[in-house]
């Protein structure tokens, strides 16, 4: 399975299709967006390398699913009231743990507007999916070594010049950037890039924009189109693949949970019925009602290549 599998092949047989499921792997493994196209001109150890470094970076910064779970539930506990909000005490409490226990910051406001289970989910999805300027430091020998990645909208290299005096040292520009630090600094430097951030981000750089390239209809999906997107290959981070929006869809049949909280399910729009599949959605099944035809949803058209088959596949990025 995933990085072991593709490692074990010779190449010379399948090399197309190991290279795509790996891609698959990552994609659920490390809630990533890496594209087939990527891994095509990369050599094997250039491979291992990236993944590795990729999940070193998912296993530093994500917080634990089970604990947060755990603790939103004592917290926020569900009424039998389903008019019941968030009251400004729970949210408040919510807040001081969350700034306390995972360095995250709660909109104590937004967070009355919704019922417990709402906020629950609100919460947990950011946490599956972090949209902040972010550093993470390994230490060895009291010396910390740090990888800062960066959000549209902050220059995070001027961050870290404006807390160049924890650092030992630092270099990049203002998406990415590398530094260095002392153990025993790493706690003030906290403090200092926060406050940096805090004065520079705004509310609305901290919400992950989607950028759509077109609205169409589902029975605008043929074969035609399809050609034409391909030739825009090979897709990567500098290529993306276009980002579509149809209105009013209707959902077909039963969705469901598959994996690692994929959300599984069909649509239909003009007679015509397409598979789509949510990686990390499961958390927006409650916005799917079987039979209405009042689904928005934005997504990317892909081929789906399993067992010799090759199928069009809608995955989705958002529902609404």
């Amino acid at each position: 399975v995933g990085m072991a599998s593709f490692l074990e092949g010779d190449g010379a047989h399948g090399e197309k299709y190991n290279r795509e499921k790996l891609c698959r792997w990552a994609n659920t493994r490390f809630r990533r967006d890496f594209a087939p196209e990527q891994f095509a001109s990369m050599t094997t150890p250039a491979i291992r390398e990236l993944l590795i470094e990729t999940s070193r970076d998912f296993l530093r910064t994500k917080p634990d699913i089970a604990m947060v779970e755990s603790r939103l539930l004592e917290l926020l506990p569900d009424s039998e009231n389903d008019a019941v909000r968030v009251t400004e005490e729970q949210a408040r409490a919510v807040s001081a743990w969350a700034d306390q226990e995972i360095k995250w910051t709660v909109d104590v406001e937004k967070l009355q507007t919704w019922r417990p289970a709402e906020a629950r989910t609100q919460f947990l999805q950011g946490v599956e999916q972090v949209y902040r300027p972010t550093v993470m430091i390994a230490v060895e020998e009291e010396i910390g070594k740090g990888s800062a990645r960066s959000i549209p909208g902050f220059d995070i290299y001027s961050a870290l010049k404006k807390c160049e005096k924890h650092l030992l040292g630092f270099g990049g520009h203002k998406y990415a950037a590398g530094l260095t630090i002392r153990k025993d600094r790493i706690e003030s430097f906290r403090e200092a890039f926060r406050d940096v951030a805090g004065e520079r981000l705004r509310e609305e750089d901290l919400v992950q924009k989607l950028w759509i390239d077109s609205e169409i209809m589902l029975p605008e999906i043929t074969d035609t189109l399809i050609r034409i997107l391909n030739q825009f290959a090979p897709f990567g981070p500098q290529n993306m693949r276009p980002v579509f929006l149809s209105r009013n869809l209707q959902v077909v049949g039963s969705p469901r949970i598959v994996g690692r909280n994929h959300l599984k399910f069909k649509v239909r729009q003009g007679g015509v019925v397409y598979d789509a599949i949510g990686f990390d959605l499961g958390a927006l099944n409650y916005r799917l009602t079987p039979g209405e035809a009042s689904l928005d949803m934005v997504y990317v058209v892909e081929e789906n290549h399993w067992n010799g088959r090759t199928r069009t596949q809608l995955r989705a990025k958002d529902l609404r």
